[in-house]
């Protein structure tokens, strides 16, 4: 007769924690306004601020094997930057921050929470359930609750900083760098294969998907001197199938077709769902 014993499950390192977010943050974030950001990651100094100071707190629940609860507050000017930005209207410090721009910025961590979640469950070889459970502070939330803030620069000099703090319990499921390190390297090969991310919990996000006919390398010079009329020539041929990304992540191939005086593509060949999954998390 033979028995086994489960092994303890690696923590996850708290400094792949909040690099993950920030990433995460930075990724989508730059999706949807279009433009390119770069993340850091800051301590936090001085005390959480108050709901007068931070008029978008946002907490969300994390499943099993981190469980707590985190917060993502914003200051009122960031939160109105942030929604005249999503929702495409020119930035202006004397703007005023109604439902609908609330309503985008709710939609914004809808997505980094779902791109978050698909990340940590990467990492720890299981999947993560991040949830947006309500819009204020939670009652664990005090001063010195520990956390990080992911500050966001784009390309055009606009930075904004989201403050993320962690309850006590998910403050608990994480490790510090070295310890978390030392588990890793002691498990080896000897680890058990990961199980694969449950990823129903993301199949609800929208993703924009762009059909792509080819494409061609131009100098500046020549750029500048397109008119109405130019024809660009690009490096793909009439017969081969035009290409189907999500990201910059070619996930099909097809041919195009017109529904109903729209245009279409008629799949030809896709790459395994392990690879579309893949190419989400780049």
């Amino acid at each position: 007769m033979s028995s086994s014993i489960a092994s303890p499950r690696t923590k996850l390192a708290l400094e792949d924690y909040r690099q993950t977010w920030a990433q995460a943050t930075s990724d989508v974030l730059s999706q949807i306004a279009g433009l390119p950001f770069r993340t850091g990651v800051l301590a936090i100094e001085g005390p959480c601020p108050s709901p007068a100071d931070a008029v978008s707190y946002f907490c969300l629940s994390m499943g099993d094997p981190l469980m707590g609860e985190q917060t993502l507050s914003v200051s009122a000017a960031d939160a109105l930057a942030l929604s005249q930005l999503l929702m495409g209207e020119p930035l202006s410090a004397e703007g005023q921050l109604d439902n609908d721009h609330r309503d985008a910025l709710a939609e914004l961590v809808r997505q980094i929470a779902g791109s978050a979640g698909l990340a940590l469950g990467a990492r720890l070889g299981e999947g993560v359930e991040v949830k947006l459970i309500g819009a204020l502070p939670p009652s664990w939330l005090t001063p010195s609750s520990p956390g990080f803030i992911a500050q966001l620069t784009s390309s055009e000099s606009l930075t904004v900083a989201i403050r993320m703090q962690l309850s006590p319990d998910l403050s608990a499921s994480l490790a510090p760098a070295e310890l978390a390190g030392a588990e890793t390297k002691a498990r080896g090969a000897s680890s058990p294969a990961p199980r694969e991310p449950n990823l129903e919990f993301l199949k609800d996000i929208e993703l924009s998907v762009t059909l792509r006919f080819g494409k061609r390398n131009l100098l500046l010079s020549d750029i500048l001197e397109i008119s109405p009329g130019a024809v660009l020539e690009l490096d793909q041929q009439v017969q081969e199938p035009v290409e189907l990304l999500v990201g910059k992540k070619v996930i099909a191939r097809g041919e195009v077709v017109v529904v109903e005086g729209n245009y279409g593509l008629r799949v030809t060949e896709v790459v395994s769902p392990v690879e579309r999954i893949e190419s989400l998390r780049d």
